[in-house]
């Protein structure tokens, strides 16, 4: 079987584009799904990695990173102690890499072999009780879900891309961006200010380098080497979730910001920082901007909507409402060859669906898989790979 995803969003300017579609299937069946060995059962929100033999590679919220055949069987697991959001990068079919929910980046072998571990927080883990104490109390606006009651621990969200250089690239707790070589070696670092939270992930532009963003208040380009090309400020009290994304044919990048769950930016920025055109989107953004290759940006907003963005004005041409839940699309939409959008939904605090529209809008299908963060990996015999917080990993023929 071809290789059908080796990086998160199919691509490192994080387009969004699969290279595989879906066919013209109206509705879908489940050929399998794969209960998760780890109690209790959590969902699985990072995107598969596969490799030559079809096998998936993804973590989950249990804090496993799985390895599944492409016939759902459990080849080998990895237990971390905290929530894994990242989606791997696979390395010439031989080493998958990912970072941990608790600030490290691993590298395996694709028989399951730890290689490596890189420090994300290096200098950012004080020793002593009292010390976390004060470096806990410094992060508290950041880390702390009023709303939810719960203190936000991880120190690493964001899936690590391979630059064309040689080294992987990676956000963490602390400095913020990283270098690594493929041995597990520090590169460089890039320091991103405080907070030291850092969400978003990275992307690359046509020229290799390396767009992110600062928890708050600024988009950087900085290049192979870590030096700053430029430094763009963002509106202050918006956080910067969303792996920013860069249109390879009209040479922007696209960058979300949020305010809490109430409302959302989207940014298109052209190659020297400045702002071509910004969007306004509902209830809040966690996911990135997918770029199809007609006229429009794809944005999924926590409200609810699929958002048309036009690619060159920023005008929102169309709004489709898949959900009226609170937090109902938390996600970034996979774009096939034929312009079909697919995405999780979340419609109640169990139930949720994996939905497909067509290019204008239409909604083709959609099938209930339970509530689902993830963005759909399709490969190249048409089939659907997607997580959900019911346990299961689940394969999906269209």
């Amino acid at each position: 079987m071809p290789t059908a995803s080796t990086t998160f969003l199919f691509d490192q300017h994080r387009t969004g584009r699969t290279p595989f579609g879906i066919g013209t299937a109206e509705a879908p069946s489940e050929l399998w799904k794969t209960w998760l060995p780890s109690h209790p059962s959590k969902g699985a929100e990072s995107s598969p990695a596969f490799d030559i033999e079809g096998n998936l590679y993804f973590g989950s919220h249990d804090g496993c990173f799985y390895c599944l055949s492409n016939s759902g069987k459990v080849r080998w697991m990895f237990k971390t102690d905290e929530k894994i959001y990242s989606s791997p990068q696979l390395i010439d079919d031989k080493v998958v890499v990912f970072a941990g929910g608790n600030g490290y980046l691993y590298a395996f072998s694709t028989d399951g072999d730890l290689l490596w571990h890189y420090d994300l927080c290096q200098g950012y883990r004080p020793a002593g009780a009292v010390k976390r104490a004060i470096a806990t109390l410094k992060e508290l606006p950041v880390t702390l879900d009023w709303k939810r009651k719960y203190l936000v621990t991880t120190k690493s969200w964001a899936s690590p891309s391979l630059h064309s250089e040689g080294f992987l690239i990676a956000t963490g707790y602390g400095k913020g961006l990283h270098a690594v070589n493929l041995d597990g070696s520090g590169r460089w670092k890039f320091d991103l200010g405080a907070p030291q939270y850092s969400l978003s992930g990275t992307c690359l532009d046509n020229d290799g380098n390396i767009l992110v963003t600062a928890l708050e208040g600024a988009a950087y380009s900085v290049d192979a080497n870590g030096k700053q090309n430029w430094k763009t400020s963002l509106p202050k009290g918006f956080k910067n979730w969303g792996t920013p994304s860069f249109d390879p044919e009209l040479l922007q990048g696209y960058f979300p910001v949020s305010k809490k769950e109430e409302s959302a930016f989207v940014f298109a920025l052209d190659p020297s920082g400045s702002v071509r055109w910004k969007a306004e989107v509902p209830g809040g953004i966690r996911g990135s901007v997918s770029i199809g290759t007609g006229d429009h940006a794809i944005v999924c907003g926590l409200a609810g909507e699929v958002i048309y963005l036009n690619r060159k004005t920023g005008t929102v041409d169309r709004k489709v409402r898949l959900s009226k839940d609170s937090r109902a699309l938390w996600t970034t939409a996979a774009i096939d060859p034929q312009g079909h959008i697919l995405l999780t939904t979340k419609e109640t605090n169990t139930t949720g669906s994996l939905a497909c529209l067509t290019a204008d809008g239409v909604l083709k299908w959609s099938t209930p898989i339970g509530k689902a963060l993830s963005t759909p990996v399709i490969d190249a015999e048409g089939r659907i790979y997607v997580g959900s917080w019911d346990g299961y990993y689940r394969c999906i023929q269209s």
